[in-house]
């Protein structure tokens, strides 16, 4: 209920993929279909846990500087590719005004 009230709120897709080839087909399709207005994040869900997997590969974008940033039509997104040992773990686009605010609609559902 809450997933679709943050969905509904910000627009957001969300896209938790059970396998690794699973994000790297979903990554491809993404790249094909350029999608400009769409807050998006595709990521393995490789603890088993939505919220689990998500800061995760949070935390390991950030480490990395996985992630950025560009103006496209007047409007700044981010644009996140995170990658280990050569294989696609998350990837997503999300406008930067909106970044912060599901993030911290996120950290709201873990505690």
């Amino acid at each position: 209920k809450n997933y679709r009230r943050i969905k509904s709120k910000f627009g957001l897709t969300l896209k938790s993929m059970t396998t690794e080839r699973d994000v790297q087909t979903e990554f491809q399709l993404l790249k094909s279909n350029t999608l400009i207005n769409e807050n998006l994040f595709c990521f393995h869900n490789s603890k088993k846990n939505l919220l689990k997997s998500y800061f995760y590969y949070l935390r390991n974008i950030a480490a990395h500087a996985d992630i950025v940033k560009k103006r496209i039509s007047g409007v700044n997104w981010y644009f996140i590719e995170h990658k280990s040992r050569n294989k696609i773990k998350f990837f997503g686009q999300i406008k930067s005004s909106n970044y912060w605010s599901v993030r911290n609609e996120f950290l709201k559902l873990k505690r």
